[in-house]
């Protein structure tokens, strides 16, 4: 190999090398950032990744004047970088899951994206038997009755006592609204 073809060969070899370290860092640092900014609060339907939707919610609240059950509203401005956000907190009004899922069908910035009503996961839901009135001292079946995936996302057993599937539920916090125990045998994790 000649001198001029050494040269050549080794200003790709730097070349092509430090593209691969620049976008191998750039990935951990997307991954890195990621991690940071997880979600704090359960979004609307629909909802991209904490870091997309932060960076795509325009705050125009379009999302919230279309919700027919006023379940959305916008995160005060202790919240941080998800300030004026759109957001669902199920102890005050929870997502009630309206069929047509009208706050993701008015969002024109991908910031919420349609999502069939059968296919919305908005937290994960943790219960506590040893909390809840059914299963410990009384009949109570409140959270059946007000689960708008009755007899999929909350069961009852031959005792009339609550059963969760988490894979069905969609994190609504319908339950955990109308539970009459306090502190509520329920809690949700945005997801």
């Amino acid at each position: 190999m000649s001198e001029p073809e050494k040269k050549v060969a080794r200003r790709e070899f730097f070349t092509v090398g430090f593209s691969r370290m620049r976008a191998s860092a750039a990935g951990m640092l997307e991954t890195l950032v990621e991690s940071k900014i997880r979600r704090r609060h359960i979004r609307p339907p629909g909802a991209a990744g904490e870091l997309e939707f932060l960076s795509r919610c325009t705050k125009c609240e379009d999302c919230i004047q279309a919700c027919p059950h006023d379940a959305i509203v916008h995160l005060p401005a202790s919240a941080g970088p998800a300030a004026f956000t759109p957001a669902i907190q199920p102890t005050k009004s929870p997502c009630r899951l309206c069929k047509e899922v009208a706050c993701a069908t008015a969002c024109t910035t991908g910031a919420l994206r349609p999502v069939l009503q059968k296919n919305v996961k908005i937290a994960s839901i943790r219960f506590d038997r040893g909390a809840c009135y059914a299963w410990t001292s009384m009949p109570c079946d409140y959270c059946h009755k007000w689960c708008p995936l009755k007899d999929q996302a909350i069961t009852l057993d031959e005792e009339s006592r609550p059963i969760f599937d988490d894979r069905v539920c969609s994190g609504c916090g319908a339950c955990l609204k109308e539970c009459p125990a306090k502190p509520a045998p329920l809690s949700l994790t945005p997801l």
